[in-house]
């Protein structure tokens, strides 16, 4: 994600949040100009830490993650589909067994039905 991306998204939670810029700098001692300069993506460039504590106070943290490369996700997809399928496989034995069982109690049902 580039900085502009960065930036706007992080303007879009604070605005989801309903905090301007006023109360989130009341709420992260950071001068309100600032984030406005900030959030305008002026030359002046991003301070991490800046962009950490404005993104601390709205619940938001900024992490390094491994890029996910086309294996990856298909290895990811496979995975995921591997667990559904189990689990598919699981609730069709369940459904199987209660069937059975409750086919075994209509015939014991009929049977006494027809013992009388």
């Amino acid at each position: 994600m580039d900085t502009e991306a960065l930036i706007k998204k992080y303007t879009e939670m604070r605005k989801e949040q309903q905090l301007t810029q006023r109360r989130l700098a009341e709420l992260s001692s950071i001068p309100q100009p600032a984030i406005a300069r900030l959030e305008s993506n002026s030359p002046k460039g991003v301070h991490i830490d800046t962009l950490n504590a404005l993104l601390s106070c709205m619940g938001y943290t900024l992490d390094i993650v491994p890029v996910k490369t086309v294996d990856d996700s298909y290895s990811s997809f496979l995975e995921r589909a591997a667990e559904i399928l189990d689990r598919k496989a699981e609730e069709r034995k369940l459904l199987h067994k209660k069937s059975i069982e409750s086919l075994k109690k209509d015939a014991r049902e009929l049977f006494k039905g027809a013992m009388r």
